[in-house]
C-alpha cells in the first residue's frame, strides 16, 4: 500500500493540489529518496495531462481494499475539511454544485464510508428540493454553503 498515491490521487480529485504541485513533490521527494517508485513514475510522466491520466487509472477501491474503515477515515476526512474550506472561498455555479455532490458521493461510495455517503446524499437531495422549489427553508446556495460547513467538522468527535 503507497500512502503517498491515495493522498496525491485524493488531492488531485478534490482539486487540492495542481499537476505542477505533484511534480514538484515528485523531485523533493527524490531528492531525499533517490529510490521511490512513486516519485520516479511521476518524474517520466511527460506533461500534466499524461500525470492527470496516470492517476485517473489508478482504481483508488484497489489502492485503499487492506486499509481498515478508520485508517480510511483518517487519511480522507482532513482532505475533505481542506476541500469544504477552499470551496467557501469559490463562488459556486449550478453545474459546479451538482459535480461536486456527484464526486463526493462517488468517492465516499468508493471508500465504502455509508454514514458519509448519507450525509452527502442528504445535502444532494436538499439542495435539489430547494432548486427546484419544493423546499423552501432556505436558498439552494445557503443549502451548499451549510453542507460545507458540516463537511468540515465531518469526523470529529462532538465535546460531551
Amino acid at each position: 500500500m503507497n500512502i503517498n498515491k491515495i493522498q496525491l490521487k485524493i488531492q488531485l480529485l478534490l482539486s487540492l493540489i495542481s499537476p505542477d504541485d505533484v511534480q514538484t513533490w515528485a523531485m523533493h521527494t527524490l531528492e531525499n529518496a533517490p529510490s521511490s517508485t512513486l516519485a520516479l513514475e511521476i518524474c517520466y510522466l511527460s506533461d500534466d495531462q499524461g500525470l492527470l491520466n496516470y492517476f485517473e487509472e489508478m482504481a483508488l477501491s484497489h489502492l485503499i481494499y487492506s486499509m481498515s474503515h478508520q485508517d480510511r477515515q483518517d487519511l480522507i476526512y482532513p482532505f475533505l475539511k481542506q476541500f469544504a474550506d477552499q470551496s467557501l472561498e469559490v463562488e459556486q455555479t449550478d453545474t459546479s454544485i451538482k459535480q461536486t455532490f456527484q464526486m463526493l458521493l462517488n468517492l465516499a461510495q468508493t471508500i465504502e464510508d455509508n454514514d458519509l455517503y448519507d450525509f452527502i446524499n442528504y445535502y444532494d437531495d436538499e439542495y435539489y428540493l430547494t432548486n427546484e422549489g419544493l423546499f423552501v427553508q432556505a436558498t439552494a446556495k445557503q443549502v451548499f454553503l451549510n453542507f460545507l460547513e458540516e463537511l468540515k467538522t465531518w469526523g470529529e468527535i462532538p465535546p460531551i
